[in-house]
């Protein structure tokens, strides 16, 4: 009997297990689409407004024009939000994005009527930011 016990415990286990890996493999490219700000101010950083997962990308002039992507992600029990310019004077009205890990997501960057694109990838954790291409 309590063999039997021990058995069904740890098959639950397991096949919890088996059934959250898979659903984080699942996960979907997400939309968004990229606000031009180049004629105005870039909007802050909200944490107040924003959640885990959340994605902004701001085309704007900062030495030159550029894509800024900012993304949140819980560190420690609270929300942070990690920001990385991409410098690139071609016209992008679309991006994709999915996460890689906890603390990466990858972003394409592309144009819906010509088919362009450019990939990378962000990483951030505490105060480090990073990007680099795919």
């Amino acid at each position: 009997m309590l063999f039997q016990k021990c058995f069904f415990a740890i098959a639950f286990i397991i096949n919890l297990f088996f059934t959250s890996a898979c659903n984080l493999q699942v996960e979907a490219n997400k939309a968004v689409d990229i606000i031009d700000v180049r004629n105005r101010k870039e909007p802050e950083a909200n944490i107040a407004s924003h959640k885990h997962n959340d994605v902004e990308v701001f085309r704007i002039i900062f030495m030159g024009e550029c894509y800024k992507v900012r993304y949140y992600q819980n560190e420690n029990g609270s929300l942070n939000h990690h920001e990385a310019y991409f410098m690139i004077n071609e016209n992008f009205d679309k991006a994709s994005y999915r996460r890689l890990s906890d603390t990466s997501l990858a972003v394409r960057l592309f144009n819906s009527a010509t088919e362009k694109e450019k990939k990378f990838e962000l990483f951030g954790n505490g105060s480090t930011s990073g990007m680099r291409g795919l």
